[in-house]
């Protein structure tokens, strides 16, 4: 049996607004695989308003705008 390590090198950024959370996760991620951008850059991206945030679809599409492929899981 083979086992599998998988092993990312994030860097871990404090979100900067109570309500960017989303994209501060997607801005370390993108910049995980060399994309170099803020978390302003993914925001605007990703329209995450106050009181709002950001929505499961907007991470999705926030990933496919950079090329990237995401996969939404739910339990």
């Amino acid at each position: 049996m083979t086992s599998k390590i998988a092993q990312a090198d994030v860097t871990p950024v404090r979100q900067r607004t109570q309500y960017s959370c989303m994209a501060t996760s997607m801005a370390m991620c993108l910049n995980a695989l060399d994309h170099k951008v803020t978390e302003d850059e993914v925001n605007a991206v990703m329209g995450a308003t106050p009181l709002k945030g950001a929505a499961w679809e907007q991470a999705l599409a926030c990933a496919q705008h950079y090329g990237c492929r995401a996969t939404l899981t739910t339990p």
